[in-house]
C-alpha cells in the first residue's frame, strides 16, 4: 500500500540531501503526539523528521477545499490507503506489542506552484512511502 506522509514541509528537508526511492523510511510510534482521532506515527529517515503517517480527519480537511473532482478524487484514495494502514498499524501495536516499522520511499511530489507532481523541479513537497505488508482492497 503505497501512502503519501504529511508534515514535509515542517521539517528542514535540505538536511536530507539524497532521499530518494528505496531508501528506508522508520515508522515510529510517538504516543505523546496521539489526537483523539487517532495514534501518532513519525516518520524518519537517515535520522531525520520527514513527516507523519496523515489522520483521516487531516485528509478529510483537505477535501473540504478540492477544487476539482479530481483533486476529491485522489484525496479519497488517500484516506482509504491512511485506513488501511492505520488499521494494520494499530493491529501490529496491540497484538505484536511493535512500536516500530520499516517501510521503504516510493515516491517524491514536487511543489509546483501548491500542485504536487511527480516531476522533479528540486522543490521535494511530499514523500510516499511503501507499506508492503498491508493489503490492497
Amino acid at each position: 500500500m503505497i501512502l503519501q506522509l504529511t508534515g514535509l514541509q515542517y521539517y528542514d528537508i535540505k538536511k536530507l540531501k539524497d532521499i530518494c526511492p528505496g531508501n528506508a523510511v522508520d515508522i515510529i510510534r510517538e504516543p505523546i503526539k496521539d489526537m483523539p482521532e487517532g495514534r501518532a506515527y513519525k516518520a524518519m529517515c537517515k535520522g531525520l523528521m520527514i513527516g507523519y503517517i496523515p489522520l483521516v480527519s487531516t485528509i478529510g480537511r483537505y477535501q473540504e477545499d478540492a477544487s476539482s473532482d479530481e483533486k476529491v478524487k485522489s484525496l479519497n484514495e488517500w484516506i482509504e490507503a491512511t485506513k488501511a494502514v492505520r488499521v494494520w498499524l494499530n493491529s501490529r501495536e496491540t497484538y505484536m506489542l511493535e512500536s516500530k516499522w520499516t517501510v521503504r520511499v516510493k515516491t517524491l511530489l514536487y511543489n509546483h506552484n501548491g500542485v504536487y507532481k511527480r516531476t522533479d523541479n528540486g522543490k521535494v513537497a511530499a514523500v510516499a512511502v511503501d507499506f508492503e505488508d498491508v493489503p490492497k482492497d
